[in-house]
């Protein structure tokens, strides 16, 4: 039975959780890009202290994304729609962040990666200032390994260490 994943910081100000349907659909999208990069957004929402964050939706990449084997931009066609849906339902589900595959053994986030999430905690437009990042790499193994970071608006790339308990 596949469970939960579940990421938390050492200080533990930062949580993320990824339920198994999820996990699912995002190595969906990784199989059929592979050997080339992939990506998408995170959807979700946030437990009542704005500790946790649950993924509970994950695009795929939009139509008019651009990949290769070590580069991916993620487009932007149809996203807006979707998050309209999501902001729409009773549980009003959030932007939290973005996916993307490197395939490759070695995760690392790249500079651009950084870049990216730096622009988009400091982006009014995204309304998240403290934007999720998960990077899976290329694995033959079970659960696929991923690599979690949060980016604190004007602060410094945080990893989230996978944990089996809060």
């Amino acid at each position: 039975m596949k469970r939960e994943r579940r990421w938390a910081s050492v200080d533990a100000r930062f949580a993320a959780t990824m339920p198994p349907g999820v996990c699912d659909a995002i190595e969906k999208h990784i199989r059929a890009a592979h050997p080339n990069e992939s990506g998408g957004v995170l959807a979700g929402k946030y437990d009542d202290a704005l500790a946790v964050a649950t993924i509970t939706e994950a695009s795929g990449p939009p139509p008019d994304s651009r990949a290769g084997r070590t580069w991916f931009q993620r487009g932007t066609k149809n996203l807006a729609g979707w998050m309209r849906s999501l902001w729409s339902r009773p549980s009003r589900e959030y932007y939290l962040g973005e996916w993307h595959y490197h395939p490759a053994h070695h995760v690392e986030p790249s500079v651009d990666d950084v870049e990216q999430m730096e622009g988009i905690a400091a982006s009014p437009k995204y309304n998240c200032p403290e934007p999720l990042m998960f990077i899976f790499g290329a694995s033959k193994r079970e659960p696929r390994i991923v690599r979690v970071f949060v980016q604190p608006r004007g602060g410094k790339l945080i990893e989230l260490d996978e944990t089996l308990h809060w």
